[in-house]
């Protein structure tokens, strides 16, 4: 139950910050157009996202499995290719059921693998953290790319878009840094300095995925968190409870509306937090920003 009120309430806090700020208030005509483009695929420059969802299996998949589609949404056929294009639903779900069958081996052999899950993901973290080293150069070199594609005007205009965005994230996560420190005994700027690898990683980043390897760590070696519990809540969370995609979904089409002079009401407002949060969990397994 705690999942739909976490959405609900990001999806709210977009909600009011998006009705503070106006969103489209620095957009004329010319860079309408220029959105437009960008939008419909008619800009010269190559633009590449990340965030994918996947709508119906083709057919090269489903030859060959007689099993319902709602199952074959949930189980991979193949871990290792549910692994390799990033497919998570898939992937967590195969990590329970692994390691709910692993749980009834009475076997010394067990404790062997556990040792060895328990190394890769050392080794894994450790591989982040060398990574990140590179995070600078990168970011830089992601955003000049794109003033130069784009152009200043044309980033100003979303000037007040991207500020709602960032301001909507700075709130949900001060939030989270009030509930963490409560239940770990600690004050909430202790929360979010034990937690600022994390921070740092997700934002750069935009994967919450990447981030998880690093956020049990923290959680359970800096804040005490129970370890077995994190490794469960943790991933699945993330997996099913996309609150990075709720308040994308309120605050783009807000933008929208007042991009095009579309009026909304309290029926429209209602109906665009309830849609958000059903499209938040319908985007269960994607990559990329929607992916939270």
């Amino acid at each position: 139950m705690n999942y739909p009120l976490a959405m609900l309430l990001a999806a709210l806090i977009a909600l009011g910050a998006s009705l503070i700020v106006a969103l489209a208030g620095n957009v004329d005509r010319n860079t309408m157009m220029e959105l437009g483009s960008i939008l419909i695929g008619e800009q010269t420059v190559h633009i590449e996202t990340d965030t994918e969802v996947t709508f119906a299996d083709t057919g090269h998949d489903s030859e060959g499995h007689g099993g319902p589609p709602f199952v074959e949404h949930f189980v991979p056929n193949n871990i290792f290719e549910a692994l390799s294009v990033g497919d998570s639903l898939k992937v967590v779900i195969f990590c329970i059921i692994f390691g709910w069958a692993l749980a009834r081996i009475v076997d010394e052999g067990r404790n062997s693998i556990l040792e060895l899950f328990d190394i890769v993901q050392l080794a894994c973290t450790q591989v982040i953290r060398w990574l990140n080293l590179l995070l600078p150069l990168a970011l830089f070199s992601m955003v000049s790319s794109q003033v130069a594609g784009f152009g200043l005007s044309t980033l100003e205009s979303l000037g007040a878009f991207v500020t709602v965005q960032y301001a909507t994230g700075i709130a949900i996560i001060l939030l989270c840094a009030l509930l963490i420190s409560n239940r770990a005994g600690v004050s909430p700027m202790a929360a979010i300095s034990n937690l600022r690898e994390t921070i740092v990683l997700a934002i750069s980043t935009r994967s919450s995925f990447a981030c998880i390897p690093i956020a049990v760590n923290e959680l359970t070696e800096k804040l005490r968190f129970d370890r077995s519990g994190t490794d469960l809540v943790m991933p699945l969370g993330i997996t099913i409870c996309r609150i990075g995609a709720v308040p994308y979904f309120v605050i783009g089409t807000i933008f929208i509306s007042e991009v095009y002079n579309v009026e909304m009401g309290f029926e429209q407002y209602f109906i665009l937090v309830t849609a958000s949060v059903a499209a938040g969990f319908s985007s269960s397994g994607a990559t990329g920003p929607m992916g939270g």
